[in-house]
């Protein structure tokens, strides 16, 4: 069972992920202690996890899938969400629930979700780092 935990001081001292206290429709999380945020990396293609995203044009901003609980759900897709940090980890929002791939762009001004595995005509966007979003819409 693998885990998660963040450093703030170059390694000295590693802590869980704190998870957020609601989920992305606002609702409290409750979780059983010890409960913590585990964040996904990419391993390779045949689990095709995007790896955890940040940027140096979107300094504190970092995107990637995960899983609240006592320790990393490796194949359990059912229980992935998309996370966000605006602080550079230290406090997580939930952004969107299921699997999704994710992009930001234009120095971290604007996000764009798109479903994991289902052809998609359309792509989620926000410029406010996921706090509201826009659904666009591909026609053919």
């Amino acid at each position: 069972r693998g885990y998660t935990v963040i450093s703030f001081d170059k390694g000295g001292e590693w802590t869980p992920v704190t998870p957020p206290a609601t989920d992305s429709n606002g609702l409290p999380i409750t979780c059983n202690l010890p409960c913590s945020l585990h964040l996904h990396m990419y391993i390779d293609e045949s689990h095709g996890f995007q790896p955890i995203l940040s940027q140096d044009t979107a300094p504190g901003i970092i995107m990637a899938l995960g899983n609240i609980g006592e320790s990393l759900n490796r194949y359990d897709y059912s229980g992935l969400r998309l996370y966000i940090s605006d602080n550079g980890g230290v406090i997580w929002r939930e952004l969107y629930s299921g699997y999704k791939e994710f992009q930001l762009l234009n120095y971290g001004v604007f996000t764009a979700v798109v479903d994991k595995w289902i052809p998609a005509s359309y792509v989620l966007s926000s410029c406010d780092e996921g706090y509201h979003w826009e659904n666009y819409t591909f026609t053919n």
